[in-house]
């Protein structure tokens, strides 16, 4: 990964606490996160032990909700907000710019009927008020995807089928990269792993098979296609 010479590096360095956290715009006041957390249906046949270590992937794991719909328009968010964090730090290399065809594609693919009934596609997250700053706080090793799990029957925005729609076809095209290493796991594993463990152990595998553990503004999205992946086998 290359940077440009005028470009500020991404923060490093341990954590920030929660409460000094870039909360991405549009995401839920911290008074309601323990609300969410008891009435969203996480992710998962359980949750991550109280022993296991917080990785990035397990924080994030436990934010998410078991809703196909959902996942596919958090994915949707997670790729326009990847695409303007790439641009708004000049980040490049051959992934990135795997990254920005593909997604410069499926832009192009319907572009008359988006542009006519959906032009939402083509502005940018805080224009269309959805949430954002994902990759920013994951380039500061912070993790947060609360923002885009609000309780049921509160998707707001999130619920929009343009969103879904993007969400979808992004994983379609990417999700070839995702299921040889899921099924590598799942033959290692049988049945010993639940849900949440199986996502994790995905997405951390994943990155580390493609050199991304230092670009971790990548994590957000490679959580939530590792997450669609299992998700998705669970109906096979």
């Amino acid at each position: 990964m290359k940077k440009q010479a005028n470009i500020p590096a991404p923060l490093k360095g341990t954590p920030l606490k929660p409460e000094i956290l870039v909360r991405p715009t549009g995401a839920v006041p911290s008074e309601k996160v323990e609300t969410i957390a008891v009435e969203a249906e996480v992710m998962g046949s359980q949750m991550l032990g109280p022993s296991a270590p917080k990785t990035p992937m397990s924080i994030m794991v436990s934010q998410v909700r078991k809703d196909t719909g959902l996942m596919f328009s958090g994915l949707g968010v997670l790729v326009k907000d990847l695409s303007e964090h790439i641009a708004l730090r000049g980040y490049a290399g051959e992934r990135v710019n795997k990254f920005r065809v593909k997604y410069s594609e499926l832009l192009e693919l319907d572009r008359l009927y988006f542009e006519a009934y959906q032009p939402q596609v083509y502005k940018t997250l805080d224009s269309t008020g959805l949430p954002s700053n994902f990759a920013l706080n994951a380039d500061g090793h912070r993790y947060d995807v609360t923002a885009l799990n609000p309780a049921s029957g509160k998707e707001g925005k999130l619920g929009d089928e343009w969103l879904r729609r993007l969400g979808w076809s992004f994983y379609r095209s990417y999700s070839p990269s995702f299921e040889p290493i899921f099924s590598v796991i799942k033959a290692e594993a049988k049945s010993n792993l639940s849900n949440n463990d199986k996502i994790v152990k995905l997405a951390e595998r994943y990155v580390a098979q493609n050199g991304m553990d230092e670009d971790t503004w990548w994590f957000p999205y490679v959580l939530y296609m590792s997450g669609l992946t299992v998700h998705i086998d669970m109906f096979k």
